[in-house]
């Protein structure tokens, strides 16, 4: 018979406890019924730092000139010109590689798709580009 009156008693001191809890967390919230904020309601849109990366592939030639792996050439000193002009820096993608393939690749940050689409005009006119563009979202399989 003892187990039984230890349940009972076991259950309302849980329930006591519990409805203890309950009374001080909407005290300490003012009791308010609204739900505490969430991890998407404590930033906005206008706290957040949020750049677009542009993926720029170069000629191998311009590549060695602008790691300084070769001489200057007219079309990366053309492509320097471009990116002071739009104030913007090119940053190697992979570097100290030897491969001629991944020396290629760069990267410049903006700061919003407006200017990444830009960027990517202006650039796709130079003859030291092969490529820009912006890498899409990488996606779940």
């Amino acid at each position: 018979m003892r187990g039984p009156c230890l349940n009972l008693a076991m259950k309302k001191a849980i329930a006591g406890g519990l409805s203890a809890i309950l009374f001080i967390a909407m005290t300490s919230c003012g009791g308010s019924s609204e739900a505490p904020p969430t991890s998407t309601d404590v930033f906005t849109s206008d706290e957040e730092e949020i750049t677009v990366l542009v993926t720029v592939q170069v000629t191998e030639e311009v590549a060695r000139a602008l790691q300084e792996l070769g001489p200057s050439t007219t079309e990366s000193e053309e492509l320097l010109q471009i990116m002071e002009e739009l104030e913007l820096a090119l940053e190697p993608m992979h570097l100290e590689t030897n491969d001629p393939v991944l020396q290629s690749y760069f990267i410049v940050e903006v700061p919003d798709s407006v200017t990444a689409q830009r960027v990517i005009e202006r650039l796709q006119q130079s003859p030291a580009i092969e490529a820009a563009y912006v890498k899409p979202p990488d996606e779940l399989p």
